[in-house]
């Protein structure tokens, strides 16, 4: 994995981001147990912000990251232990633990959460004896490392949604259920919304990173999805899917209102909190880690592979040929993913890609029909129609796989940008500064103007029904007449 130190800058109207740091940062094994390398990730962090001042003045500082994944402080602000990485293996009995407390049905009915063994709640339960009453909060990452720049602690609400611990309803802290779980709710620090002043950056930090004068922390959305939220670049008004694409595929639609049906929990779906207290609907479909580790699978085998050559071949392929479900539970560790994939279709009847091309054009098709089910089951729990799916993320840049989910959701697809985590969390930043209008609707206009952006048309759906039919339901979800509702049209 990697961390970013990225600047931005709003110039006649437009927002401009340029990357002024990459960090790589791995997980830690100590004594059997995965932790993250909190000084690694903080020293990136740190030659980032001197790299960006080196360019100019910083005005303000924001921080998103993944969400789930937390660090423990005590009353002086010391950490207690270190970090456990949400791949950890301890958390299979808390599970079950988890289950003795609460029954699957209320608890999402109060925090409309998909859970599952990485989830934040489920590692609080996996604590060691007496370590969450040592404790004095609980500061999910971008918290904790605004904590670290400030000395003010806070909880931002949008990753805080990523606990379990927060009511979508109400998008406040559920102390209720922390106290029935049995997790003190001293933990849950004081909730902040995007746009919020974090702190300044104390002079000792500040002279450490090279910055110069008073700097801001700026309270963003710092669930990176909510960030990638804010650059959609729509109407916030019109009916329109998203699906942010990196290393997983977060397909959603924005409502103002949570749904916690009985569906919607069957069905894998999370309700998470966005900018301007909208709900994030969302399901996680396993997305473009899946062609990360195919390529360096070849690369060891003979050199690094040319990805944009592979993906021409594969446009040259048959859409269809060759299928997988993303979400398989083989395909969800590192390694030979090429192998995997291939036994996977012997093992279900189908035709086995066996050129790279083949299991190239294999993933793109697969992912696109996972996108397609998973949207069609979001408009049928949500009973909202959709008009649009805009892409963001790295995955804009796959022009093959924006084609094929355009015509497997037989839906017009806009991808762009890119960038979007770091331009809404710029977006953000400079709204609430009054550099540019605040409010959602504003910032997306802002990115809308931004950024050249791309359009694909769907090319009809009679080829990716059958698909469907051949496959099986995808891993996570229920089957489709479980659901009922209108269809994505």
């Amino acid at each position: 994995m990697s961390g970013r130190a990225v600047s931005g800058l709003i110039e006649d109207g437009k927002v401009k981001v340029s990357e002024k740091g990459r960090f790589h940062h791995r997980q830690l094994l100590l004594r059997g147990h995965l932790y993250w390398d909190l000084m690694a990730l903080w020293r990136g962090m740190l030659d980032g912000l001197r790299a960006a001042a080196s360019c100019g003045p910083v005005e303000s500082i924001g921080i998103d990251s993944w969400g789930v994944d937390y660090a423990l402080v005590d009353e002086p602000g010391e950490l207690v232990g270190l970090p456990a990485h949400y791949q950890d293996g301890r958390a299979a009995a808390a599970m079950h633990k988890l289950g003795q407390l609460i029954d699957p049905e209320s608890l999402y009915g109060r925090n409309g959460t998909a859970l599952d063994l990485r989830h934040t709640l489920v590692q609080l339960l996996a604590e060691p004896q007496g370590k969450l009453e040592r404790a004095n909060r609980m500061l999910m990452l971008p918290d904790l490392f605004s904590f670290w720049l400030t000395g003010v602690e806070g909880a931002e609400v949008t990753i805080a949604s990523t606990t379990g611990l927060l009511s979508p309803a109400t998008k406040g802290w559920d102390y209720e259920l922390s106290r029935r779980l049995a997790v003190p709710t001293k933990l849950l620090a004081p909730l902040r919304r995007p746009g919020d002043l974090g702190g300044q950056v104390e002079p000792m930090v500040a002279e450490e990173a090279g910055l110069e004068g008073t700097v801001g922390v700026r309270v963003v959305a710092a669930h990176d999805t909510a960030s990638a939220a804010v650059a959609v670049p729509c109407d916030t008004n019109a009916p329109f899917a998203f699906i942010s694409i990196g290393t997983w595929s977060l397909v959603g639609i924005e409502l103002e209102y949570p749904v916690l049906t009985e569906a919607a929990r069957v069905g894998g779906f999370t309700n998470e909190i966005g900018v301007d207290g909208k709900i994030q609907f969302l399901h996680k479909v396993t997305g473009l880690r899946l062609l990360a580790e195919c390529l360096r699978t070849w690369g060891r085998e003979g050199g690094p592979p040319n990805l944009e050559a592979l993906l021409l071949a594969a446009n040259g392929l048959p859409a269809g040929s060759w299928l997988v479900d993303p979400d398989h539970p083989s395909l969800s560790s590192l390694g030979d993913i090429p192998a995997r994939i291939r036994a996977l279709c012997r093992r279900g009847g189908r035709p086995v890609p066996v050129q790279p091309a083949e299991v190239v054009r294999c993933l793109v098709d697969s992912l696109a029909l996972a996108h397609r089910r998973v949207l069609r089951d979001a408009v049928a729990l949500c009973g909202r129609d959709v008009n649009a799916i805009h892409i963001v993320g790295g995955g804009s840049r796959n022009h093959l796989l924006c084609q094929a989910t355009a015509d497997a959701c037989d839906l017009p697809v806009i991808a762009g940008p890119a960038e979007a985590s770091a331009i809404g969390n710029v977006l953000v930043q400079a709204g609430a500064a009054g550099v540019i209008p605040a409010g959602l609707e504003q910032l997306r206009a802002c990115a809308k103007r931004s950024f050249e952006l791309r359009h694909y048309r769907p090319a009809g759906t009679a080829l990716w029904d059958s698909l469907e039919d051949r496959l099986g339901p995808v891993a996570g979800t229920p089957e489709r007449s479980d659901l009922g509702g209108p269809r994505a049209s």
